[in-house]
């Protein structure tokens, strides 16, 4: 049953930060991550309340640790609708001019400001500060970056792109 519960969870939460986040404007990591510990809480409590979660079934506690899995594995793909990367706007390029010049295709992805762009949704999340022409990392960075190098690590994926 608790299984069952956790994937109904799982679905009403990606359609409710589909909802949430229907723009490029609206879309921010960080509060993707607090509406999902809201509902995860929630989740948590109900279980508690209703006692589907307690100590004599082990596998519940695993439908959770799944669960928060399938939120990190989200997380590191949900960004991909908001924020365009170079591969993909390479791709799209090519389907449009292929063949195509080497020259061409850099100058095109130079006049997108692609590295511009990331740099400001790096800075509107509070994740890198802009000060004296030099780029920091914030205390909210600080603690991504460790975080997803924990996870990538944990994980064994290679970032590549």
């Amino acid at each position: 049953m608790y299984f069952i519960i956790n994937i109904l969870f799982i679905i009403f939460f990606i359609i409710f930060s589909k909802i949430f986040f229907r723009s490029k404007n609206t879309f921010s990591y960080l509060k993707l991550i607090k509406i999902y510990l809201f509902f995860i809480i929630l989740l948590i409590i109900f279980s508690i309340n209703y006692d589907y979660l307690n100590l004599n079934q082990p596998f519940n506690y695993l439908c959770l640790i799944t669960n928060i899995f399938l939120f990190i594995n989200y997380i590191l793909v949900v960004g991909l609708k908001f924020i365009s990367g170079p591969s993909s706007e390479l791709i799209e390029f090519l389907e449009k001019n292929c063949p195509c010049n080497k020259d061409k295709i850099l100058s095109y992805l130079k006049s997108l400001n692609i590295i511009e762009k990331r740099l400001q949704v790096l800075q509107n999340e509070d994740l890198l500060s802009l000060s004296n022409n030099s780029l920091y990392l914030t205390n909210n960075g600080k603690f991504f970056c460790k975080t997803f190098l924990i996870i990538k690590k944990f994980l064994g994926l290679k970032a590549e792109g």
